[in-house]
């Protein structure tokens, strides 16, 4: 079996100065082929999954922990 297309293992994130993380052990696997549809109310965490995921601001690359993979290589690779 090929490696998913997105893997997240236990991602969690809080913005500096805020009490209540905006994510919170987020594990995911998006298949290739699969489409993803992330909804929920305002500022329920969706653009920081997206920033985190797809590394696109250093802040969440250092600050986000745990494992995130773009076809199996680990984004700390990726943006290095």
């Amino acid at each position: 079996m090929s490696e998913p297309a997105i893997k997240v293992t236990e991602l969690s994130y809080r913005y500096r100065g805020e009490k209540h993380s905006a994510l919170d052990s987020i594990n995911l696997t998006v298949e290739r082929g699969e489409f993803l549809v992330v909804m929920g109310a305002s500022e329920a965490g969706k653009s920081t999954l997206a920033a985190c995921i797809t590394a696109l601001s250093p802040i969440f690359i250092k600050d986000a922990s745990k494992e995130r993979s773009w076809s199996g290589v680990a984004i700390s690779e990726i943006t290095k």
